[in-house]
């Protein structure tokens, strides 16, 4: 605990006897706070706790291991202080031991994951089993529910669920017979957590000296989690059933189900001996136990063989360093500037604990100027892109190899939650995506120092995709789609490749196409532009333009056969495709729209009826349910209401925006009067929604603005183009007012990805900017070229 240092840190203490082989701890109770001056004091001291907690490396301090005590937290399990890391050579990315320091392989996470973040005490979203939940130390009592998992999508959009209040855990503490949150008293946290950080900070020569207060921890046993203890919970139940009793080949079958994430990998791993000593222990229907001394790279695992099962042996080289190197490390990077880092973290965490995904696109406000304020041009709109890139640009997380990785806001996916986390390659809200806009900015006069930011965006995926193995675990994870999906990351790298010239990034992209395979393809059931095989068409159809890749072309192929497959008529009219929940959806990120126009695309590279009847189909459908009434279509994501009508979408994810855009897209391809019918229906109802929140791409003002753009490019109209300059200068005139635009969350440094964030803000300034210069990533649009390759 921190020395009593005056009022601000008298923290407390409670007693306990060493017996050698077990000990005692005096009891802490679950007692309410006295006054409200006590509440504050309890918030500050949470915040000191987590400084020290924080500075020692722990880790797992769940709600089960804090007690609110009148107006002191206290920590009563403390074997994760002093967390250690694995060797990523040896991790092989796999599920061993199933923590955020395995499988990312690069030293840039580790920023994150040795961050405030990874205490376990600030609030953190998590999905697993058909369960959103939140266990943290410090999350407020309303914010730690169970989310039952509905139908959700990517876009941000939660279709059904059930939550329920659970019971107040000993972690809340209370005043006045009332539960208190953290999000109520977030200023004495983050006072109470620099109190102890510049504490530590001011004297960290002398903390870590040999003869200093971490001496003590020189040579600690500590009990070491290989695997979460839910992970052998589940398995020993499992053995326990009659099907695995009556027969020991049936059983010993059972137990290598542990080894699966040991197999992805050609090398001899040196978890061998540990999974050895787990399946001995869970042989003999005990719960394997590991060990750690904190001076020591290695575990202590029981002995294979041993006639006594308590027998343990040193298996050395399984961490980086010994623990008490790590802690020392990390106590003397204390600065500053980390320190700013570590307070946007807490701040962030706290409210994402207690946000919810909002699917409102927008209201139906006429646009205009204010008063007096100046209409942007297009170097104005090119300066505020390059703001925005000198942010992102800030804000970067850098790793050896010219590495650059940034940390987002993530959508739990089927959940309407969301966590914060490094981001993953994908173009919707990963690295990819930002690495577009990079690109694009690099293209503007004086602008060219841009491009090697976009390369080391890009890096991560490189590295990724530098072997057989690697490839293959990064296709399991991210599946086939075209917005976090294989299908995205081909799709982006043919355009990086087309804005900066680079061989490596095609050829990345030649080798990442084979991750979409028959199997994968098949067993596909977004079937969507974002998730499924209408977004993995689309990025093989990017590669096949530039390349002339014939392969590329047949996977594509089979993407459309695997939707034209899929496709069920419906007695509205037409046909369409369900999404995993049955619900045949209209819209461009989900629905008819983008899937048809994927399917036209083909068929104007292959020539195939197949793909053209399909996608008139999904069209037809779309035109069947129509609301003429809003000159709109129905968002089917949303139930019906008491009239029978379904609400209709604004955005360019579900709605006319959307919509518009694909049918514009398309019409060269395959349009007839009603497609121009329908452009114009598009177009009018989205002239008529104003300047509302968000600002981003996806759900926002800026898609339902490049849609506006593109038609004016495509058919001139000049209302249009007023329309996008107008909001557009309305846009940034409110962001500069209030500080941030408006991206769903209060600070604009953790939203810095391409549909939802920073990124894709500059990018669309950009486009607006220089019309005809830059591609409709919004459309998906293909690279004009020819095949002869670039």
């Amino acid at each position: 605990r921190p020395q009593n240092d005056g009022p601000g840190f008298n923290y407390g203490e409670i007693s306990g006897l060493n017996r050698g082989t077990h000990g005692w701890s005096e009891h802490a109770g679950h007692h309410p706070c006295a006054d409200p001056g006590a509440a504050n004091r309890y918030f500050q001291r949470c915040g000191m706790l987590l400084g020290v907690v924080h500075a020692l490396r722990g880790s797992d301090c769940h709600k089960e291991n804090i007690i609110a005590s009148g107006e002191y937290p206290v920590l009563i399990d403390v074997e994760t202080l002093l967390r250690r890391e694995l060797r990523e050579d040896i991790s092989g990315g796999g599920e061993i031991p199933e923590s955020p320091e395995t499988g990312g392989g690069h030293d840039f996470f580790r920023r994150f994951w040795t961050s405030v973040s990874n205490t376990g005490l600030l609030p953190f979203w998590q999905a697993e089993g058909g369960e959103a939940y939140e266990i943290s130390g410090f999350g407020d009592p309303e914010g730690s529910d169970a989310v039952g998992l509905g139908a959700g999508t990517q876009d941000g959009a939660f279709l059904a669920g059930d939550y329920w209040q659970p019971t107040l855990s000993a972690n809340t503490p209370k005043l006045n017979g009332r539960p208190l949150g953290l999000s109520d008293h977030v200023e004495p946290f983050l006072e109470g957590f620099r109190q102890v950080y510049n504490l530590i900070m001011a004297e960290k020569t002398a903390v870590c000296a040999e003869d200093g207060p971490l001496a003590p921890f020189g040579n600690v046993e500590q009990r070491y989690i290989f695997r979460p203890s839910r992970v052998y919970g589940a398995l020993l139940n499992r053995l326990h059933d009659p099907r695995y009793l009556r027969d020991g080949r049936d059983f010993s079958i059972e137990l290598e189900v542990l080894s699966r994430a040991l197999l992805s990998s050609s090398e001899k791993s040196p978890f061998w001996p540990l999974l050895r000593a787990e399946q001995e222990s869970l042989g003999r229907l005990d719960t394997p136990v590991f060990y750690c001394h904190s001076d020591s790279d290695g575990i202590m695992a029981e002995e294979h063989g041993a006639t006594d099962p308590g027998t343990y042996a040193n298996v050395s080289g399984i961490f980086y360093e010994p623990a008490c190197e790590t802690v020392r490390k990390n106590i003397l990077s204390f600065d500053m500037e980390d320190l700013a880092f570590q307070e946007r973290l807490i701040r962030a965490s706290v409210a994402l604990g207690k946000a919810r995904a909002d699917a409102a696109s927008g209201g139906a406000a006429p646009a205009g100027l204010r008063h007096g304020q100046e209409m942007m041009d297009g170097d104005d709109m090119v300066a505020e892109a390059a703001r925005i890139g000198e942010r992102l640009f800030e804000l970067r997380l850098k790793a050896p190899g010219n590495q650059s990785v940034w940390i987002g806001v993530q959508r739990l996916p089927h959940a309407d939650r969301y966590t914060l986390q490094p981001l993953g390659h994908g173009m919707y809200d990963g690295s990819l995506g930002i690495a577009l806009f990079f690109a694009a900015l690099s293209k503007m006069p004086g602008r060219a120092k841009y491009r090697d930011t976009a390369l080391a965006a890009a890096e991560p995926l490189l590295k990724d995709a530098g072997t057989a193995e690697k490839r293959i675990m990064l296709a399991n994870r991210a599946g086939i789609g075209g917005g976090s999906g294989v299908g995205s990351m081909l799709y982006a790298l043919v355009w990086l490749h087309r804005f900066l010239g680079e061989p490596k990034l095609l050829e990345c992209a030649s080798r990442l196409s084979s991750l979409i395979t028959l199997k994968r393809i098949e067993q596909d059931r977004q079937l969507d532009v974002m998730g499924g095989a209408a977004g993995a068409l689309t990025g093989l159809l990017a590669l096949h333009t530039v390349t002339g890749d014939r392969e590329a072309l047949d996977r594509a192929r089979d993407c459309g056969m695997r939707l034209v497959a899929a496709q069920t008529p419906r007695k509205e009219g037409g046909a369409a495709w369900k999404t995993p929940e049955g619900k045949p959806l209209t819209g461009f990120s989900h629905g008819a729209a983008g899937i048809a126009l994927a399917l036209l695309r083909l068929h104007g590279a292959t020539g195939d009826e197949h793909y053209l009847k399909a996608a008139r189909e999904g069209i037809a459908h779309e035109r069947a349910v129509y609301d003429a009434d809003c000159g709109n279509w129905p968002d089917f994501r949303q139930e019906a209401g008491p009239d029978g009508k379904t609400a209709c979408g604004y955005s360019w994810c579900h709605g006319a925006p959307g919509i518009g855009l694909a049918r514009l897209a398309g019409v060269q391809l395959d349009g007839d009067q009603e497609t121009g019918a329908e452009i114009r229906n598009a177009l009018n109802t989205t002239l008529r929604v104003g300047l509302s929140e968000p600002d981003h791409l996806c759900c926002g003002n800026l898609g339902r603005l490049e849609f506006l753009h593109a038609a004016d490019l495509a058919w001139e109209v000049p209302v249009a183009r007023r329309q996008v300059r107008a909001m557009t200068s309305q846009m940034v005139a409110r962001a500069r007012a209030n500080g941030a635009y408006s991206l769903g969350w209060a600070d604009n440094d953790f939203s810095p990805g391409l549909f939802q964030g920073l990124a894709g803000i500059g990018y669309q300034l950009l486009r607006f900017a220089r019309p005809g210069q830059l591609p409709s990533l919004a459309a998906f649009e293909l690279p004009v070229t020819s095949r002869r390759g670039v």
